[in-house]
């Protein structure tokens, strides 16, 4: 699976004619979607980042001949959404609590949620639905969940699509909660959630749970946010999912660190700091010696490396933010 992508891209780069590349395309993008599903087993936060960028691009080639090929478009949809908050958001977090002005990392977290939406609305055209039946749909009975259901059926490459799709939209609304008409867009992205969620709500490991926290506990009151119920459906998630550190994290990003609670945030800052001592075992791990209990779960290690290269810049200004 390692030489997969350089493979890939010979065989399009030497075939001549147009028609065979689209028909090589179509043959091998399953397996290439299926692919990013097993980066989940990256427990290398530095690995990510620095290969998310070429990953990025061959896809973006690839849907430059094929643009239409679905399981290109949901691999597409996936990596921009993991790039914005695996890597470029999270590097935004030392810029963010360092008050720094004209953050590029701000910017290439913006640029990446762009496209994770675009290639979602293009996906979610093809499956007839349109950005304006999604727009008309919060007024309608039902809301855009419903209108979600009129079209799509239940599978799991649909529900990977809506939900990295949401997860972008959601990302960028809240990167710019000043716009107040992109804020008028926060339904659509609660649509897509519900839709998922509703039928799949342990996907990604409690996912679900951490959308509904940051939403009740990321938006002011006055819009109807309830920090003290996000940090209630947080710590719900955290009984069934201790290990996914995401969840940790979130409670100190959305709830610890707005609300000024530092025992709040002294308590999880502990779990993560073992936690990080745990990743560093699994890292550096001697021949013959066991796979630290924590990260068992092959497929969740990616979630806990980028929340606790998340943490480990949001520790450095405790002293600020209290």
């Amino acid at each position: 699976m390692k030489f997969w992508p350089s493979f890939l891209i010979l065989l399009v780069a030497t075939s001549g004619c147009s028609s065979i590349r689209r028909m090589a395309i179509g043959t091998t993008t399953p397996v290439l979607l299926e692919a990013t599903d097993e980066l989940q087993r990256e427990a290398d936060w530095n690995a990510l980042a620095e290969g998310m960028p070429g990953n990025i691009m061959m896809m973006e080639g690839l849907l430059g001949i094929k643009p239409k090929d679905s399981d290109l478009l949901v691999a597409a949809i996936k990596a921009h959404a993991g790039a914005g908050f695996g890597v470029y958001e999270t590097l935004y977090l030392d810029d963010k609590y360092s008050e720094k002005s004209n953050s590029v990392n701000k910017q290439r977290t913006l640029v990446s949620y762009s496209k994770s939406i675009a290639h979602g609305l293009t996906y979610l055209e093809d499956h007839g639905v349109t950005l304006d039946d999604l727009t008309k749909g919060i007024a309608q009975e039902g809301g855009v969940k419903k209108v979600l259901d009129s079209e799509l059926s239940h599978n799991e490459k649909n529900h990977q699509a809506l939900f990295y799709i949401a997860q972008a939209w959601g990302g960028f609304i809240n990167l710019q909660r000043e716009n107040m008409s992109l804020i008028s867009q926060l339904p659509i992205v609660k649509g897509m959630f519900d839709w998922v969620c509703d039928k799949e709500p342990e996907i990604n490991y409690g996912a679900c749970a951490l959308f509904y926290g940051s939403y009740e506990a990321g938006r002011p009151r006055m819009l109807g946010g309830n920090p003290e119920k996000g940090f209630e459906i947080f710590k719900a998630a955290l009984k069934k999912y201790p290990y996914n550190y995401v969840i940790q994290s979130s409670i100190l990003e959305y709830y610890a660190i707005p609300l000024e609670d530092e025992d709040v945030f002294n308590e999880y800052a502990a779990q993560l700091e073992k936690a990080q001592t745990k990743l560093n075992q699994l890292l550096i791990r001697a021949p013959g010696t066991d796979v630290p209990l924590e990260f068992k779960e092959e497929k969740m290690r990616l979630f806990q490396a980028i929340a606790l290269k998340r943490y480990s810049l949001i520790k450095k200004y405790k002293k600020d933010i209290f």
